[in-house]
């Protein structure tokens, strides 16, 4: 696990001073602080500046790495997990290696079917390869975008690569801030791929690539090379016992191939299904150290539940309780994700890894399971709407959920699913826009009433629900369920989930592997129907079944809770003015993009605890101190 800096030009130009690439690169150091490696090309038009942490092969797996003629350099992040057969089978076909790293098979796997290489690899990676003889460049991220990859073009015609957004931004002082990206942000809680919170910075996306020759590179645009969208339109109606064997064969599988490692490997434990799973399974080889985390508040602790897994399986356990002195984390969080990020868990997660890293340098989590089993409450939220819309006649579904919706208190202080006049409301409206607002931190109104008139004229009407409507359209089964799914994979998976786990886990220097996202199970598992993993309040079933014998009933059937902080209490358990310091009205009247007594009208309602607005409040007070921070222009 690595972080990398690549840059490229024409012949015409030249790239940004040595000592500059050098200081983009030292800005990754916490993603690998073990070796440095650089490359310079004669013409200054190509350079590669790599920060290693050493996983795999210690003594060798140096990057910047070369081919034996010394024509093709690859800079590489993340894990290869089938580089020994990959290795066995470039063997058998002539080719001679000098060290047992990944990096090495990467680059060999490029020189044996260079674009097509990516059909071979079974892991998470982002890459990038100059091959001078044919004076191109090609650069990849892994199919379900574990590892992150941007990129930027400049007005000089050239274009630069790098694991975080820091390394690309470091000596741009004219840099501006990306309107609908603004809007992305306070809607969903982070900006989702392919956008950056900045103009003219992109995420590479999930499953593509870019490739382009040196004298070309105004042209070079990312292509897709994989989708989970082709297994989901499969739709696979019923699952016989001999894919439920080979199900159980496969993840077993994945598991295993991610405790392979030449440094101590540990694991996340919420005491949950999917972490269980994975714990129960590397306990079977060795002694693991697990880590749990809980809070203060006891509704959102889990500590207990993962403290009897870890004695049902013998592991070595460390249990952390964060309390509300978490706001201190604000400005390493603006460090770490150089954009606004505000899903409330990230505190907990870069705390856990901060423990973990104490004694492990990679951790199995079980992230990706509940996009891939159908786990999260709004999918079953969005099952039951789907019944009563089936119920009744479309033409009255206005007529009577519309006065069910004013009947019913608003019940604003209860759980989202027990709020019946949201529930009734929400079937009068189409039915991706409600998953929208069910995935949203705040409301298409209340992301509007946010803003002054001047950002919403800017904006021009953009609303992230635009996301989701293009995402779900291309989902061929009539089924809500699927659609939401699928939005799930290209946008809160890859952009929230996973953006938070790489960031928080390699701040301090720690790599976290998830084995639920072997691509070999999403396109094994992602067509079953949703019938399959849903039926009543009950989810995931098919895990279930695939783990029926790992795992005691208890545990099995144990319902789902989410890994989140409690936002709300800790904001009322602050006196008024300090709530007002960390939302910081200052800096958000400074921004000239704000309606500044409605938000204060926000904390006021918080407070009394006429509504639970405490995610909204933070999603606010994250972006102010990202303002602070930017130095950028609106």
């Amino acid at each position: 696990m690595c972080g990398l800096v690549a840059g490229f030009v024409n012949s015409k130009t030249n790239l940004y001073p040595q000592s500059q690439f050098i200081e983009m690169t030292e800005t990754l150091h916490h993603r690998g602080p073990d070796e440095t490696g650089y490359y310079f090309n004669n013409d200054n038009t190509v350079a590669l500046g790599h920060k290693r942490l050493s996983i795999i092969d210690l003594a060798n797996g140096q990057q910047p790495a070369a081919s034996d003629c010394g024509n093709v350099q690859i800079v590489f992040n993340g894990e290869i997990y089938n580089y020994k057969e990959l290795k066995q089978t470039l063997v058998k076909l002539g080719h001679t290696f000098h060290s047992d790293s990944d990096t090495e098979v990467l680059l060999h796997c490029w020189l044996q079917w260079q674009h097509d290489c990516l059909k071979h690899l079974n892991g998470m990676f982002s890459f990038v390869v100059w091959d001078q003889a044919a004076n191109l460049f090609f650069a990849a991220r892994d199919r379900l975008g574990i590892k992150p990859l941007f990129w930027t073009k400049t007005d000089d015609n050239s274009i630069y690569f790098a694991s975080e957004l820091k390394s690309l931004i470091l000596n741009d002082n004219n840099k501006t801030l990306n309107t609908s990206a603004i809007h992305d942000y306070f809607s969903l809680g982070y900006v989702p791929e392919p956008k950056c919170i900045y103009d003219n910075y992109n995420k590479l996306e999930a499953g593509h690539y870019i490739s382009a020759h040196l004298d070309d590179i105004t042209n070079a645009e990312p292509v897709q090379y994989w989708d989970c969208l082709d297994s989901i339109n499969k739709h696979l109606s019923e699952t016989p016992d001999s894919d439920i064997d080979n199900g159980l064969k496969t993840l077993t599988d994945s598991i295993n191939m991610r405790t392979v490692a030449d440094v101590p490997v540990g694991a996340f434990l919420s005491g949950g299904l999917d972490s269980s799973v994975i714990v129960s399974t590397m306990s079977k080889t060795s002694k693991v150290c697990t880590y749990s985390m809980g809070f203060d508040t006891k509704e959102y602790d889990e500590s207990a539940d993962a403290q009897t897994t870890a004695n049902l399986f013998n592991t070595d356990h460390t249990d952390i309780i964060v309390s509300a002195n978490a706001f201190e984390y604000l400005d390493d969080i603006i460090d770490m994700f150089d954009e606004p990020f505000a899903d409330n868990s990230t505190i907990p997660t870069y705390l856990i890894s901060k423990q973990a890293a104490k004694r492990v340098k990679v951790v199995l989590s079980g992230d990706g399971a509940d996009e891939l089993f159908l786990g999260y409450r709004n999918y079953r939220m969005l099952k039951l709407e789907t019944q009563l819309r089936r119920i009744f006649p479309k033409p009255i579904h206005n007529v009577i959920f519309g006065s069910l919706a004013k009947f019913y208190p608003t019940l604003a202080w209860a759980p989202q699913f027990l709020r019946a006049q949201s529930t009734f409301k929400s079937l009068t409206g189409d039915i991706i826009d409600n998953f929208h607002e069910a995935m949203s931190l705040n409301s298409d109104c209340q992301t509007q009433l946010i803003f002054n008139s001047e950002f919403n004229t800017k904006n021009n009407g953009y609303s992230s629900k635009q996301i989701f409507q293009n995402l779900a359209a291309k989902v061929k089964i009539n089924d809500p369920i699927k659609k939401a799914q699928y939005i799930d994979f290209k946008t809160y998976l890859p952009s929230n989930i996973l953006t938070k786990v790489d960031r928080t886990s390699m701040a301090n220097s720690i790599e976290v592997r998830v084995p639920f996202l072997d691509h070999r199970l999403v396109q094994n598992w992602i067509g079953h129907a949703s019938n399959e993993n849903i039926k009543g309040s009950k989810s995931k079933l098919l895990l279930r079944k695939i783990a029926k014998n790992l795992l005691p009933h208890k545990i099995l059937h144990k319902s789902k809770k989410s890994f989140t902080s409690p936002m709300d209490e800790w904001f009322r358990m602050m006196p008024p003015e300090k709530v007002r310091d960390i939302v910081d009205i200052d800096t958000l009247s400074k921004a000239g993009m704000f309606n500044t007594d409605h938000i204060e009208n926000l904390i006021t309602l918080h407070l009394k605890g006429k509504n639970n607005l405490g995610m909204s409040l933070w999603s606010i007070a994250v972006f102010a101190r990202f303002l602070k921070k930017a130095n950028a222009k609106n």
